[in-house]
Order: structure tokens, then C-alpha cells, then sequence
């Protein structure tokens, strides 16, 4: 996983509570899939219209931004 290579590169330069957040960070930033994950369950959702909300927080599509379905 490349965010697991990216923290024991990055590991030995952080200190206290730097180090300790990357480390307690990284589950759930795996687990969420990241920022094109939550893009293509929006328009999967939504189409294009949810996707501008969740980038935007414009309120159109508030379901998309808190993960719901339409």
C-alpha cells in the first residue's frame, strides 16, 4: 500500500504528536478509499450534479455529503 510506504519513509523525520496522528490516521484514510472514491459514489448517486455538491458543499445534493442515497 502506498500510503504505508509513504509513512515508513516519512516516520524517522516526524516527531511526537506528528508521528503519532500519521499512525493513527492511516486506517481510516485506507478505509474511506480516498477523495476519487467518495467522487464516484456520489455520481453513482447523484451524476454530475451530487458530484459538484460534494466538491462544492453548495447544499443541492446535502444526501451526498453526509453519505446517504438519493
Amino acid at each position: 500500500m502506498v500510503l504505508a510506504r509513504l509513512l515508513d519513509e516519512v516516520r524517522p523525520h516526524l516527531n511526537g504528536g506528528a508521528k503519532e496522528f500519521a499512525e493513527q490516521a492511516l486506517p481510516s484514510l485506507v478505509a474511506a478509499g480516498g477523495e476519487a472514491s467518495r467522487q464516484r459514489a456520489a455520481f453513482e448517486r447523484g451524476g454530475v450534479g451530487a458530484v459538484v455538491e460534494l466538491l462544492t458543499g453548495s447544499g443541492n445534493y446535502p444526501e451526498v455529503a453526509r453519505g446517504g442515497r438519493r
